[in-house]
């Protein structure tokens, strides 16, 4: 099921970004458009191989969560009756996939971030600069 996930995730956020290239690239925008496009697109390849690949936080003192926003992994620190504590590992099926689905999710939601403020300033009546 995991793996379903990470390919649905990235199949849309590709078609989301390619669908905002296309709008832009049909509009005949500006090129302050193309580089606020292309400076998204390289911020968020770098802030989604982080969150995919580097990123892990606390879910609460005794759970550790690794990727973001789709789970990789998870540390759960279980206690035992005699008072032994042990980190117990629970990994996805896919957790290269997941971290790749997670870091293309990035740049493809920049990019349409992009896209949105040009459509909104363009549909409000300025000119194109």
């Amino acid at each position: 099921m995991a793996t379903f996930f990470a390919i649905a995730e990235m199949v849309v956020a590709a078609a989301v970004a390619f669908g905002a290239f296309n709008s832009l690239r049909n509009r005949r925008v500006a090129a302050i458009w193309w580089i606020a496009f292309g400076a998204t697109a390289i911020f968020g390849t770098i802030v989604g191989a982080w969150f995919g690949f580097l990123f892990d936080y606390h879910l609460s003192p005794r759970v550790v969560v690794y990727s973001f926003p789709v789970p990789g992994a998870f540390h759960v620190l279980e206690v035992y009756d005699d008072g032994t504590k042990q980190w117990v590992n629970f990994v996805t099926p896919a957790p290269m996939l997941t971290a790749v689905a997670n870091s293309i999710f990035f740049p493809c939601m920049l990019v349409t971030l992009v896209w949105l403020t040009n459509t909104f300033w363009t549909r409000f009546g300025h000119s194109r600069e």
